[in-house]
């Protein structure tokens, strides 16, 4: 602004020294007004493109600030998982740890405990045997019993008193005994 007003100036001054006429002074003063307000047009034309420009960059500086915010937060959070996830991990590793500890133990006190039970397999049938044997199960059983040891002794107590003899030989031959049975 202030070089088109020197211009202007120093043409004026370059004119009248020259002595050209008031008709061409005035002329050229007009064509450099017009000069002058063409540069001023142009120079505030700049001017709003300019400012346009920077009301564009601070908008977009406001955006990107905005977007690196956010950035940020999600970078966070990301980082938030993260440490969740390796807090999990840990806590797992410590589980599995404690487990390859603990199921050794558990293996061997269960095969320690069917080997007891194996050992004691035998001990309890032996024991189940000699009550059966002590205690005989029902009436008819210890009568069958006595009544079998009364037929088989040679002398028995409720059958005749007379001494016969006894109804089982111990005969290698066969006929024997069958002639046994005959005279019983």
């Amino acid at each position: 602004m202030n070089r088109s007003l020197l211009f202007v100036l120093t043409s004026l001054m370059l004119l009248t020294l020259a002595g050209c006429e008031e008709d061409e002074l005035a002329k050229a003063v007009r064509e450099a007004a017009e000069q002058s307000a063409e540069q001023q047009r142009k120079l505030v034309q700049l001017q709003s493109e300019v400012a346009k420009s920077a009301s564009e960059l601070v908008e977009a500086d406001s955006k990107a600030r905005t977007e690196l915010a956010a950035l940020q937060r999600d970078l966070q959070q990301n980082q938030a998982e993260v440490g969740r996830q390796r807090d999990q991990l840990e806590d797992d590793r410590r589980d599995i740890a404690a487990q390859r500890h603990r199921d050794p133990l558990i293996a061997a006190a269960i095969t320690n405990i069917g080997l007891i039970l194996a050992c004691l397999l035998p001990l309890v049938l032996c024991v189940v045997i000699l009550r059966s044997l002590r205690n005989p199960a029902t009436e008819e059983e210890a009568l069958t019993e006595f009544l079998v040891q009364e037929i088989a002794a040679e002398q028995p107590l409720l059958l005749s008193a007379e001494p016969r003899a006894p109804a089982l030989e111990h005969t290698a031959d066969c006929e024997e005994a069958t002639a046994a049975m005959e005279q019983a």
